[in-house]
């Protein structure tokens, strides 16, 4: 990986089965492939009332509505997910970057692009729903009783 951020915020993915490692190795594959710098985006991992606080956002707080997901509802609350953006020579994101471009080495890694979504169209937003060869549910609700449950580490991630 070739941003510093990067390297860095791959570290708050889930530590568990091989999240972390398929995430650097697509990054990596993208880089590579498409002569490009991404960027991991913030935040990488979103607890439950950090979702919540962002799903408020244009609700109940001011401001545009940010996220249609729920504390909960999200992969970021499970560190399964990521929003990226390709980075100029500048070092400014380029916003309008066709993230399509990296579908092959998305699906060569085992994640899921949220611009394949029938619903809501979230171009950034890669996601792990495989983990450990266990195949996690689209609206996280097992992932989400799992954290009911509290099988959380003293990090606040499932553990997996």
């Amino acid at each position: 990986m070739k941003d510093k951020y990067t390297n860095l915020r791959i570290k708050e993915l889930s530590p568990y089965g091989n999240v972390q490692e398929n995430f650097t190795n697509f990054i990596d594959a993208c880089e590579q492939n498409h002569n490009v710098t991404i960027r991991i985006m913030e935040p990488v991992f979103r607890t439950v009332k950090d979702q919540d606080d962002l799903y408020a956002i244009g609700r109940t707080k001011g401001g545009t509505i940010v996220t249609h997901a729920k504390g909960g509802q999200s992969y970021h609350n499970f560190g399964l997910a990521i929003d990226i953006c390709v980075l100029t020579d500048s070092g400014s994101p380029n916003w309008k970057f066709d993230m399509s471009t990296f579908k092959p080495e998305a699906d060569k890694f085992g994640l899921e692009w949220g611009g394949d979504w029938n619903t809501i169209k979230d171009y950034p937003h890669f996601e792990m729903r495989i983990v450990n060869d266990k195949m996690y549910s689209e609206n996280c609700s097992d992932l989400f009783e799992l954290y009911q449950s509290e099988k959380v580490d003293s990090n606040g991630y499932v553990v997996l």
